[in-house]
């Protein structure tokens, strides 16, 4: 009998503490989101009050807008990020590499809360990714 991820992601988290892992994540993951939305409203703020500034140079208020939304877009990414993983824990997906299919471990998981990829997938992966840059 095969086991469902979403059975083996409940087995994962029902350890010696039971739930207590997807509540430490969802709570963490949950911090995040409330951290990255008011970095987000806060860039955005930025943006709006370097135009309505009349003594800065046009150039310095262009470049300070664009660095407002560029700051704005990376905290819509992580966001979305959040969500994801957040998605992932409602249907049970939270707990298993999307690589090698094996389990995530609960320490890595709550460190990077918002990972895919089990400890040694992500490194390969990273690894993978700085070769490619290096070589480009």
């Amino acid at each position: 009998m095969m086991t469902t991820s979403l059975e083996a992601s409940q087995s994962f988290a029902s350890g010696p503490e039971p739930g207590g892992l997807v509540r430490r994540l969802r709570e963490r993951l949950e911090e995040m989101r409330r951290a990255e939305l008011q970095g987000a409203q806060e860039a955005y703020a930025a943006a709006f009050d370097v135009c309505s500034c009349a003594s800065v140079a046009e150039a310095a208020a262009a470049a300070e807008r664009a660095l407002a939304n560029a700051t704005t877009r990376r905290h819509t990414h992580a966001i979305h990020v959040i969500d994801e993983a957040l998605a992932r824990i409602d249907t049970g997906h939270f707990a298993h590499c999307i690589e090698c299919h094996g389990p995530i471990a609960a320490e890595y998981l709550l460190a990077q809360p918002t990972t895919q990829r089990c400890e040694v997938c992500q490194d390969a992966c990273e690894h993978t990714l700085h070769h490619h840059t290096l070589s480009s």
